[in-house]
């Protein structure tokens, strides 16, 4: 299914052994990706996994992300881990294990030339995080392809920034917002 085809009847309950507990559909192919993670972090209730097609072009790049965008910020300093053993598909659970490893306490981490997955302790955080990343990517391709000098906000800057811009109330807010933009389902 496309992202734009879930609702709420299409979801699935699903325990950590790939057994479906709640729902008609059959359950997605790199489950591993977020049964692993759940096994890894007790204080992640959501993994978002995607393909969106500026993170993989940018972490395809090996560049660090930089916060050149206030979305960047959430992410940086230190980059994002990058999970590179393959691109295939993650369908093992020894995949699944190595990615929750390379994600370690981070947000999120790149599967180089695959997509992104992303840790939440709430839905609406991880969803906001995930949009936030390919936001982040997007723009330092475009500062990157520009050939010129960028700038981007000095680390002693970005703690506060991040609790200005990506505190509880502020990820529910954008988290309205795009249920608003979607509509009701």
């Amino acid at each position: 299914m496309g992202l734009d085809e879930i609702t709420p009847e299409t979801l699935l309950r699903m325990d950590l052994e790939e057994n479906v507990v709640e729902g008609e559909l059959p359950r997605h192919i790199e489950f591993p990706i977020h049964a692993e993670i759940f096994r890894a972090r007790p204080d992640i209730t959501c993994v978002v996994h995607t393909h969106p097609i500026y993170s993989i072009a940018f972490a395809a790049t090996g560049q660090p992300l930089h916060a050149i965008s206030h979305e960047g910020a959430q992410f940086t300093p230190s980059d994002i881990p990058r999970f590179t053993r393959t691109s295939d598909l993650i369908t093992t659970r020894e995949l699944g294990e190595e990615i929750a490893s390379t994600i370690g306490e981070s947000l999120a981490c790149y599967l180089v030339n695959h997509g992104i997955v992303v840790a939440g302790n709430t839905i609406d955080k991880a969803i906001v995080s995930a949009i936030n990343l390919e936001r982040a990517s997007h723009i330092q391709l475009l500062a990157s392809a520009s050939g010129q000098f960028f700038s981007w906000t000095l680390d002693e800057e970005i703690m506060g920034k991040r609790e200005k811009i990506f505190g509880e109330g502020m990820i529910r807010n954008v988290w309205t917002y795009y249920c608003r933009r979607i509509g009701p389902l």
